[in-house]
């Protein structure tokens, strides 16, 4: 697994790489593979929207959010949800962590309004596709 990917950063959550969740958050946008296949479908198929970029994009999440889903669901492993500042996270000294927390307090969100609008899109909750 790549560090920087979504895959690295839950296995570290998971096995309890992350000392907590960064303060400032981290923003993700989350889509299921599933989703994204099902849009490039969609817009094949679609008349009249050629060459316009819609952006599948199915939930924008806050990094605690993610750290108190997988905590709730797996309650036994060593998730350390809670809030810790970016010294905090760099000091633990875990990789993967400390490329994430580039990432703390900035904004990522995605507007899905037009793949839900000229696709019909319907996203797979967050919570199916984290899991």
């Amino acid at each position: 697994m790549h560090g920087n990917s979504s895959e690295a950063q839950i296995a570290e959550i998971m096995k309890g790489g992350f000392s907590g969740y960064p303060n400032p958050e981290v923003n993700y946008t989350v889509v299921d593979v599933r989703d994204t296949a099902v849009g490039h479908i969609k817009a094949l198929e679609q008349a009249g929207i050629d060459g316009q970029r819609i952006a599948l994009a199915g939930h924008n999440i806050n990094m605690s959010e993610v750290f108190k889903l997988l905590k709730t669901e797996f309650p036994d492993l060593p998730i350390n949800d809670k809030s810790q500042t970016i010294e905090e996270i760099k000091a633990h000294g875990n990789p993967v962590a400390q490329r994430t927390i580039m990432l703390a307090g900035k904004k990522f969100c995605v507007d899905s309004t037009k793949s839900k609008t000229l696709l019909k899109m319907e996203y797979t909750p967050v919570n199916k596709t984290i899991l």
